[in-house]
């Protein structure tokens, strides 16, 4: 199992009680990157122009 907290009937409740923990953090973030729908290597991309790193 790759996400064992989720391997329960109420997964779905879980993940809500995460998200709702986690949002406050979130929202501190110093960027927001939208990564829908966005491969691995664009994500990191947007990720290091976000936070102004230079490419590799």
């Amino acid at each position: 199992m790759r996400r064992p907290l989720l391997a329960h009937d109420d997964w779905q409740d879980r993940v809500k009680a995460i998200l709702d923990a986690r949002t406050p953090l979130y929202s501190q973030a110093d960027c927001i990157v939208d990564v829908t729908e966005e491969e691995p290597e664009q994500v990191a991309k947007h990720v290091m122009e976000a936070c102004a790193w230079p490419s590799p």
